[in-house]
């Protein structure tokens, strides 16, 4: 019954299970923006999403959940060298650990969807490293992305609220923004 509404564009916020169990279906039928990254380090889920866009015309976006710095990332990519690093502080129930973005999604699939996001947008997800570590009091996140190449370096940080009582979460603020943006004659990013 979902699907069976026609619509021009979807916004999945679920989670990478939901983009990888329903992205396909929706890919066919009209364009996704999506906050959950995690899913498309699953190389075989990003071919078949990829096959069926392009069989479709439908474009999935990634949309980085506020943290800034893609095009300046995209950017640094187009030099010789690139190097990606996404260093985490988040209130995760979690060991310490430093991986490749792909072992870190293998890990904790919900808490590394930017850095999946950073990997795909600069120099792929074996060769962009993430560092988390867990806060324990689990009040404080952070996000800090880190990019160099022979054009130059860059460097972004969030930290965002992790209060649940607030009364707008970073992510859909960041689809908000997106949704603001697209009908934009003129726009920055």
């Amino acid at each position: 019954a979902f699907f069976a509404v026609p619509v021009d564009l979807y916004l999945e916020c679920a989670g990478p299970e939901a983009l990888a169990a329903l992205g396909e279906a929706a890919l066919a039928r009209a364009d996704i923006w999506s906050v959950s990254g995690s899913a498309l380090a699953d190389d075989a889920l990003r071919a078949r999403l990829q096959a069926t866009g392009a069989r479709h015309g439908h474009r999935l976006r990634l949309v980085a959940g506020a943290a800034g710095g893609f095009d300046a990332l995209q950017a640094l990519a187009q030099g010789a060298g690139l190097e990606v690093a996404v260093d985490l502080v988040a209130p995760e129930r979690c060991a310490s650990f430093e991986d490749s973005v792909r072992g870190a999604a293998a890990r904790l699939p919900h808490g590394v969807n930017l850095a999946v996001a950073a990997a795909l947008a600069g120099n792929g997800l074996d060769r962009t490293r993430v560092t988390l570590n867990p806060d324990p009091d689990r009040s404080r996140h952070a996000i800090t992305l880190r990019a160099r190449s022979a054009l130059g370096r860059f460097e972004s940080r969030l930290m965002p609220v992790t209060d649940s009582a607030r009364d707008l979460h970073v992510v859909a603020a960041a689809l908000l923004a997106a949704l603001r943006q697209a009908d934009a004659v003129v726009w920055v990013g």
